[in-house]
């Protein structure tokens, strides 16, 4: 079986297809190619299925979010464009909230400055969620 197309994404999620028209997806990996995403895969007794969309949560903890924008190398840029904002609130929510929500007018604003989509939200929030201590 091949791998017709793939898309990694840099949290750590890849969605596969296979030249049989089924499909995989995998969650937390740390690969940067669509051979390594297919071992770690089969590794994990992965069966090609059905792709079945993640649902994205309301909202997720502010750390988690913070150690998303980490991993994709956007915390230091997030940081700075909160600093650059010079507005006490956001300033005082961005260093002692407990959770951000996914519809916050605040948070699409940031991700606007980030060159994030709305997309790139949605899998921000996805991996987010899945990320414990």
């Amino acid at each position: 079986m091949k791998i017709t197309a793939a898309n990694l994404a840099p949290w750590g999620a890849a969605n596969l297809t296979f030249d049989d028209g089924s499909t995989a997806h995998t969650d937390n990996i740390n690969t940067s190619t669509y051979a390594d995403a297919l071992m770690v895969y089969v590794q994990n007794g992965g069966v090609c299925g059905a792709y079945v969309e993640p649902k994205v949560p309301d909202q997720v903890n502010l750390w988690q979010a913070k150690a998303v924008l980490h991993n994709v190398g956007k915390l230091d840029a997030a940081n700075a464009a909160i600093a650059a904002a010079n507005n006490p609130v956001l300033t005082a929510f961005w260093a002692g909230a407990t959770a951000i929500d996914r519809t916050s007018p605040t948070l699409m604003a940031l991700a606007q400055n980030l060159g994030m989509s709305s997309a790139d939200v949605d899998a921000m929030f996805i991996a987010a969620a899945k990320i414990a201590l």
